[in-house]
């Protein structure tokens, strides 16, 4: 399970000043917490598995990277991985566990303590597989692992969906408040 936790503070403060009660700022939130997870799921689970993740996520080192070609240890591990997939990538091995991630489910949390995003991803059970405990490789955790970059660009997008959220329920609200009062 991936967990991504936003702060929204100055939002959901301003939020509450316009006059939306707690339970539709929550729902609110709710949502724009779901356009979030969408967008991560769709755009970045593949950077996962392309050769240049490991630098960018941080992966542990495996067995054979570094190797060069004509050394032993470049026949035994990396090379016949190179011939048969054309390049070395992190946690590819048949390709099952690539295509069992893209499934996902999402589950939100919004009250007035917490914002909490998880991007379960139910059929990804090979990323629980441990190949070694002497080289401490972590593949859900390798999985699951968000870049800084990663990290910034959701935040704008998530504090840009919720404004876009806040300002149409600011509008419906300024709406009904002419009727009520013309009324």
């Amino acid at each position: 399970m991936q967990s991504i936790r936003v702060k929204t503070s100055t939002v959901v403060e301003g939020a509450l000043t316009l006059g939306v009660r707690q339970r539709e700022l929550n729902r609110i939130i709710s949502e724009a917490l779901m356009e979030l997870g969408d967008f991560h799921a769709e755009n970045w689970t593949e950077t996962h598995f392309i050769p240049s993740a490991s630098a960018k996520y941080g992966y542990a080192p495996r067995k054979g990277e570094g190797a060069r070609p004509g050394t032993k240890l470049f026949a035994r591990v990396a090379g016949p991985e190179e011939k048969r997939v054309g390049e070395i990538r992190p946690l590819v091995y048949s390709g099952e566990l690539q295509r069992l991630a893209r499934a996902y489910r999402l589950r939100t949390k919004a009250t007035s303590n917490e914002i909490r995003l998880d991007i379960i991803r139910p059929r990804a059970q090979k990323a629980n597989w441990r190949p070694s405990k002497a080289r401490q490789i972590n593949m859900r955790k390798e999985l699951t692992s968000v870049s800084p970059h990663e990290e910034s660009v959701a935040r704008a997008f998530f504090t840009r969906v919720l404004h876009q959220k806040l300002l149409a329920v600011q509008e419906k609200l300024e709406i009904q408040r002419s009727l009520g009062g013309g009324i």
